[in-house]
C-alpha cells in the first residue's frame, strides 16, 4: 500500500506526490471501503521495503500487470526455450553423433556434460543472485559463455571438444534456477504454478523442435548435419542474450553488499562449500560414467573418482551442517514456516524422480523407435506426441493449480499418468508402432505436472531471500539424478541387450536354416547391423529378414528392463506428493520483486480498485 498520507501516481515511470494528507483524510476523500456506491474506490499500491526495494504486499488484492512485466517474462521464456534445445537435442541423436566421432562407448558424456555443468554451477550462480540481487548480470554472463560453447561445438573432430563446448553451454543451462525465479518474483505468488507451467510449455515446444531439426539435418548429411545444428544453437544463444539485455529491466534491488568490491563479495560466499560440492559431484559423476561405459566397476579408473567423490560430498554435508551458518544450503530453508524444510526435501526427491523418468523416455524411446524405422527424422519425430502432451498437460495442471490453490493433487495425478505411460512402454514389441506413440503421449501428459508444480511448490515454501538458491538446489538434485540413472539405465540396457541377443538371434538363425558354420558370423553381423550380412556363405535374404526381426525382439526385451527400473519411481512420487500438504494460505497476490510499480486491479464497481 502507498505510504500513509501520500497519493501516488505513476507518470512516465516516475512517482509524483500530488498532496499531503492524513491516511484517514485520504480514505474519506475516496469514499469508505465499505461504501457500495459505484464511485467508491481504494487504491492499493506497491511500496518500498526498509531496504528501498519495490514490493507489492497486498495478500488479497490482485495487482494489475503491464507490458514491462510481460516483456520481462517473454525474455526469460526465450532463454528457457534456448537452453532446452541444449538438453533435448543431442541426447535424442546420441548414437549418430557418437558414431560420427568414433566414440560410441563414451557417447553418454555428450548427454551428461551439460547436466554436470548445470549441477556444478547452478548453486553458486543462484546463491550469488540471491545474495547480491544480481540476477540480470549473472544471466547475461552465462548466456555469453553458452554462446561461445555453441560456437566451439560445430568444429569438433573429437568427442572431447564437443564435450567442452557442451559444458560451456551447460553454464547457460545452469541459470535455469534464476530463469524460473524471475517469473516467480515478478508475478503474484498465486500465479506461480501457471507461470512455471508456461515456462515448461516453452521447454516442451523447444524439445519438440530440437530433435526434429537435428534429425532432419543428420538425415541430410550424417557428418555435417549435427554440426550445422550447433550453428543454429549459436544464433539462438546470441538472440536470447540480446532479448535479456533489452527485455528484462528490473529496478535496482539493494542489499547490504552494495558497497562491497567484487573481491569482497566473492569471499562472502561459501567458497569452501562450493569447492567441496563441485569436486565431489564432478568426481562422483565421472566415476559413474566411466563405470557405465569404458571400464569395469571394479577397475581403479572407476573406483578412484567414485570413492573420492563420495567422501568429498560427505565432507561437504558435514561442513554445511556444522561448519557454517551461511553456506550454499541456507539454514533459512529449514525454519521458515509453512513446513519449508519438509517441503524442500520432498520436492528435491520428486524432481529427482521426475528427471530419471523423463530421461528414461528421452534417451530410450528413440532407441525403441528403431523397432519401427531407421529414418533419423522419423525416429526423432516420434517424440512429438510426448512433448505435445507435456505442453498441453503443463498448461492444464498449471491452470488447475492456480485456480484451486493446490499443488499436491494435480501433481499426484501427473506422476500416476507418467508412471502409467512409462510402464506401458514395457509392453511394446516390433509392430506396435501406434501403441508406442500412445504410451509416449500418456507419459508426456504426466510430465506436464511435476516439473512445473515441483518448482512452484519449493518457491512457495521458502523465504524470498533464498528463492533462486532453493530452486537451484532442486535443479542440482535433478541433474545428479539424471546423470546417475542415465548410467544405471545404460549399464542395465547393455547387459540385457547382450543376453537378449544370445537368446534371440542364434535361435532365429537355426530356424531360418542358416548353415551351421556360418551362424557365428551371421549372429555377429546382425547384432552389429552389418550391411554386408547377405554376403556370408549360405545366407539368403529371407534369413537376413529373420535375423533382423530377432534383433528387434532382443532390443524390445532389453528396453523392458530400463522401463521397469524407472516405472516404480513414478508411483513412489505420487504417494510422496500427498505429504506436501495444503498451499492455500501462501498462494496469495503478493509480488516480491515487481519490475514496475503495481496498483490493484480494477475488478468492478463493488470491488477495490
Amino acid at each position: 500500500m502507498a505510504t500513509a498520507g501520500t497519493v501516488s501516481s505513476n507518470v512516465g515511470g516516475t512517482t509524483e506526490e500530488s498532496s499531503q494528507m492524513t491516511h484517514d483524510d485520504f480514505i474519506a476523500s475516496r469514499g469508505s471501503t465499505d461504501d457500495k456506491t459505484p464511485t467508491s474506490t481504494y487504491i492499493e499500491d506497491s511500496h518500498h521495503d526498509k531496504d528501498g526495494n519495490l514490493l507489492y504486499n497486498e495478500v488479497d488484492v490482485e495487482p494489475e500487470l503491464h507490458w514491462r512485466t510481460w516483456v520481462a517474462f517473454l525474455a526469460v521464456w526465450m532463454i528457457n526455450f534456448t537452453y532446452s534445445q541444449t538438453t533435448a537435442g543431442p541426447p535424442a541423436v546420441l548414437g549418430y553423433i557418437g558414431s560420427d566421432l568414433n566414440a560410441t562407448e563414451s557417447q553418454s558424456w555428450i548427454a551428461n556434460s551439460a547436466s554436470i555443468a548445470n549441477a556444478v554451477f547452478s548453486p553458486i550462480l543462484s546463491v550469488a543472485s540471491d545474495t547480491f540481487q544480481a540476477r540480470k548480470s549473472i544471466m547475461v554472463a552465462a548466456c555469453i559463455l553458452a554462446f561461445i560453447g555453441a560456437a566451439i561445438s560445430p568444429g569438433s573432430e573429437s568427442l572431447w571438444r564437443l564435450i567442452f563446448g557442451l559444458f560451456f553451454q551447460g553454464i547457460g543451462v545452469a541459470i535455469v534456477s534464476i530463469v524460473y525465479t524471475v517469473p516467480a518474483e515478478i508475478m503474484p505468488r498465486r500465479w506461480r504454478p501457471m507461470a512455471q507451467a508456461s515456462i515448461l510449455a516453452g521447454s516442451a515446444l523447444s524439445c519438440m523442435i530440437a530433435p526434429l531439426s537435428l534429425g532432419a539435418l543428420i538425415k541430410q548429411n550424417a557428418h555435417t548435419g549435427w554440426r550445422n545444428w550447433f550453428w543454429f544453437q549459436t544464433a539462438l544463444w546470441g538472440f536470447s542474450t540480446i532479448a535479456l539485455l533489452v527485455g528484462y529491466r528490473p529496478p535496482k534491488r539493494h542489499t547490504r553488499y552494495d558497497n562491497y568490491s567484487i573481491w569482497k563479495k566473492l569471499i562472502t560466499l561459501d567458497l569452501l562449500g562450493f569447492f567441496l560440492f563441485t569436486a565431489g559431484l564432478t568426481l562422483l559423476i565421472t566415476g559413474i560414467s566411466l563405470g557405465a561405459a569404458q571400464f569395469p566397476w571394479t577397475a581403479v579408473e572407476t573406483l578412484a573418482p567414485l570413492i573420492v567423490g563420495i567422501v568429498t560430498l560427505a565432507g561437504f554435508g558435514v561442513w554445511e551442517w556444522k561448519g557454517t551458518s551461511t553456506g550454499m544450503i541456507p539454514h533459512a530453508i529449514w525454519g521458515a514456516g509453512n513446513h519449508s524444510g519438509r517441503r524442500f526435501v520432498i520436492c528435491s526427491l520428486l524432481i529427482t524422480f521426475e528427471g530419471l523418468l523423463h530421461f528414461c523416455v528421452l534417451v530410450f524411446t528413440p532407441t525403441q523407435s528403431t523397432l519401427f524405422t531407421t529414418d533419423p527424422v522419423k525416429v526423432t519425430a516420434r517424440l512429438v506426441p510426448y512433448y505435445t502432451c507435456a505442453m498441453i498437460g503443463a498448461i492444464m495442471y498449471g491452470y488447475i493449480s492456480t485456480r484451486l490453490r493446490t499443488i499436491r493433487w494435480p501433481m499426484m495425478v501427473g506422476f500416476i499418468m507418467f508412471s502409467a505411460g512409462v510402464g506401458a512402454l514395457i509392453s511394446v514389441r516390433p509392430g506396435d508402432s501406434v501403441k508406442a506413440l500412445i504410451f509416449e503421449g500418456l507419459a508426456g501428459f504426466g510430465l506436464g505436472a511435476p516439473l512445473a508444480l515441483v518448482v512452484a511448490g519449493v518457491q512457495l515454501a521458502v523465504p524470498y531471500q533464498v528463492l533462486a538458491t532453493a530452486t537451484a538446489l532442486i535443479a542440482s538434485a535433478r541433474a545428479i539424478g539424471i546423470a546417475v540413472f542415465t548410467a544405471i539405465f545404460t549399464v542395465a540396457f547393455n547387459r540385457s541387450m547382450t543376453s537378449s541377443i544370445a537368446k534371440w538371434i542364434p535361435r532365429a538363425a537355426v530356424l531360418a536354416g542358416v548353415p551351421g558354420p556360418s551362424i557365428p558370423d551371421f549372429v555377429k553381423a546382425i547384432a552389429n547391423h552389418d550391411p554386408n550380412v547377405a554376403s556370408i556363405p549360405g545366407v539368403t535374404a529371407a534369413m537376413v529378414q529373420a535375423g533382423i526381426l530377432a534383433d528387434k525382439n532382443a532390443l524390445a526385451d532389453a528396453l523392458q528392463v530400463v522401463f521397469a527400473i524407472a516405472m516404480p519411481f513414478g508411483v513412489i512420487s505420487a504417494v510422496m506428493a500427498y505429504w506436501l500438504g495444503s498451499y492455500k494460505e501462501t498462494m496469495n497476490y503478493v509480488v516480491e520483486a515487481p519490475v514496475e510499480e503495481l496498483h490493484a486491479k480494477r475488478r468492478g464497481e463493488k470491488h477495490l480498485a
